[in-house]
């Protein structure tokens, strides 16, 4: 169901690997974080 909701549009999941793929080491250090913490939420 998530997979469907995230990437429904071939073409917007294209540009988000572009943009996942483009961020730096430190930012996505930071991401991994927030992402860590909100799976403990849910």
């Amino acid at each position: 169901m998530r997979e469907k909701l995230y990437f429904r549009d071939i073409e917007q999941a294209k540009i988000s690997l572009i943009m996942i793929n483009n961020i730096k080491n430190d930012e996505l250090s930071n991401f991994n974080k927030l992402y860590d913490f909100i799976g403990k939420l849910i």
